[in-house]
């Protein structure tokens, strides 16, 4: 078994650069979660890339790239959709979804875009949660 975790940890199942990383406090796979005083299970979309500080990961082409305006469309709009499915309740998916526009807009996604696409959300999801996210983009 020691051989076995050895080399599980060296990490040769993924080429360069990308590395298998250790697993965070509170987080589980894609899902970050939180224990509340209540002893109630808030639950989150994974995101190490916190607003207003350099980014630590770079997942999605930049807005002025070469790939089709459709592609990129259907990327935030997935993004979206998987936030949406991974929050536990409409706190945690405001702020997620709060985090993982900041990175959109970081690419310059054009701020009508990120509006549109909550504005999809809500009526697709009948959530007025994205509402408030698509309010505090004006913000």
């Amino acid at each position: 078994s020691e051989n076995f975790l050895s080399d599980l940890c060296k990490s040769e199942c993924y080429l360069p650069p990308l590395e298998l990383e250790d697993a965070k406090d509170n987080t589980f796979l894609e899902t970050t979660f939180d224990i509340t005083s209540a002893n109630k299970v808030r639950h989150w979309l994974k995101n190490d890339n916190v607003p207003g500080v350099p980014k630590t990961a770079w997942r999605y082409s930049h807005f002025h790239s070469h790939t089709s305006f459709t592609q990129k469309k259907s990327v935030l709009m997935a993004c979206l959709k998987k936030v949406h499915k991974m929050a536990s309740d409409g706190s945690a998916r405001r702020q997620s979804a709060g985090a993982k526009l900041e990175e959109f807009k970081a690419l310059n996604y054009p701020k009508k875009m990120l509006w549109t696409a909550c504005t999809t959300m809500a009526i697709q999801t009948r959530d007025p949660t994205w509402f408030k996210v698509r309010n505090d983009l004006t913000n």
